[in-house]
């Protein structure tokens, strides 16, 4: 068979594959999205139902849509699903304390004591297998992101040692050390890193690390950035949150027609949800939802509805990756005044608020 052809042959194989690879990540965060919503609407066994299909979908599951499941599914009183969601929670690496200290774990323990103590056991075990295999890479990694914050606290105190070149200086050396790093692994995330929690309670969303690639979209006038080629090679994987993505290119002041509004689009003041007047545009919104829907993200309507859950329900452990500006308050009534000027009530009242 002539050359040319079985090139022909392979490129339709690898766009086949890698078609069919989109189609289920596309489906998946559809699916997942839906169950978010279903949540906020307190429907919460279609919520689980269609977790578990998004499950059957992709083999890369978040473990916020875990944690998330295995939540709906103890409310629910469905134990046997909540102890199979709980278990692969287990097996990505959070570690035992997290179901030791998070009390709506608890019932799983009184209602089958044997097989809680093989969850704890798994959890305990599986974490220090990825401890113990990334012990050198953590360390690197933990290593750049502490001298990331230390730079960028300076920054945040005035410190007059510190001006914007010197700034820009540290970044892109902690930029460069961490690309390095990257070429090397791959750009590190739950899958191969474990899931990261804070206190031992709170699932972090994205790796600490993952900052600096904020930064470095942050401090550059231009979208294709040091890391943009790494990150979309991971988001085609499945291996980096579409959402976690966009709101590390939203940290761009330069971003243009590529803000996907995950950050400054809504801003809560005084129990209240505003949006700034330059998005009071039906047409910018449609922009922003197309960029969105290219990335496979919830619209904005659709985001808002989770803000408001959470806003009404503080006390709600489901966790979601939407977030909201909030403004404690003014330094004088003229920048009140100024705000509010310049912002358009969408919400007003908000129950449950403080």
């Amino acid at each position: 068979m002539p050359n040319f052809i079985i090139s022909i042959l392979l490129l339709l194989l690898t766009v086949t594959g890698y078609g069919n690879t989109t189609k289920d990540l596309k489906s998946y965060y559809a699916l997942t999205n839906e169950a978010e919503l279903f949540i906020c609407h307190g429907q919460n066994q279609t919520s689980l139902d269609t977790y578990k299909k998004a499950f059957k979908i992709n083999t890369n599951h978040y473990a916020l849509d875990l944690y998330n499941a295995a939540l709906l599914a103890l409310d629910l009183e469905d134990f046997k699903a909540a102890y199979q969601l709980s278990f692969m929670l287990a097996e990505k690496g959070i570690g035992n304390q997290f179901f030791e200290k998070k009390s709506e774990f608890h019932c799983l323990k009184k209602y089958n004591n044997r097989k809680w103590m093989n969850l704890i056991a798994v959890a305990k075990n599986r974490q220090n297998y990825f401890s113990t295999k990334n012990k050198g890479l953590n360390e690197k990694l933990f290593d750049l992101f502490t001298k990331d914050q230390e730079a960028h606290f300076r920054n945040l105190r005035k410190d007059p040692t510190l001006d914007e070149q010197m700034l820009n200086s540290i970044d892109d050396s902690i930029s460069k050390k961490l690309y390095d790093i990257i070429v090397e692994n791959g750009l590190s995330s739950e899958f191969d890193l474990g899931i990261q929690t804070e206190n031992d309670t709170t699932i972090l969303s994205m790796p600490q690390f993952y900052i600096i690639i904020r930064h470095n979209f942050q401090g550059k006038q231009k979208f294709d950035t040091l890391f943009n080629q790494v990150c979309k090679q991971s988001l085609s994987k499945g291996l980096l949150h579409p959402y976690i993505y966009a709101n590390m290119r939203d940290a761009n002041p330069a971003n243009g027609n590529m803000f996907f509004g995950t950050s400054h689009l809504f801003v809560k003041y005084k129990c209240a949800i505003y949006i700034p007047d330059e998005f009071t545009d039906s047409k910018k919104i449609v922009q922003i939802d197309s960029l969105r829907e290219l990335y496979w993200m919830p619209n904005v309507e659709q985001s808002l509805v989770k803000i408001k859950y959470k806003l009404e329900n503080p006390r709600s452990s489901f966790r979601f990756k939407e977030h909201i500006s909030s403004i404690g308050s003014f330094g004088n009534s003229a920048s009140e005044k100024s705000f509010l000027e310049s912002s358009v009530l969408l919400i007003n009242n908000i129950k449950g608020c403080k």
